[in-house]
């Protein structure tokens, strides 16, 4: 993992921050496991994932947001191994 994308994530559980704007998610993490991680830390501690690419928040409660997450995390864990 990248320092920069460690000190984010200390940043989400700590609360400094209350959302993330990633341009798409492939350029957060091609690890899906991971993504799925930071995902839920972001929830518990209030803090929004927004996907410009996705074309808003990451919502986990909701079931078409959480597919399309999904979805793309397993196409973008699969062609890191390309």
């Amino acid at each position: 993992r990248r320092a920069s994308l460690f000190q984010i994530e200390k940043m989400i559980e700590t609360g400094v921050i209350k959302f993330l704007l990633i341009e798409k998610l492939d350029r957060l993490s091609r690890d899906s496991a991971y993504n799925i991680e930071l995902l839920r830390k972001a929830a518990e501690n209030g803090c929004d994932i927004i996907d410009v690419d996705q074309g808003g928040k990451i919502d986990i409660d909701d079931r078409s947001s959480r597919m399309i997450f999904h979805v793309k995390n397993f196409i973008n864990e699969d062609y890191s191994y390309e």
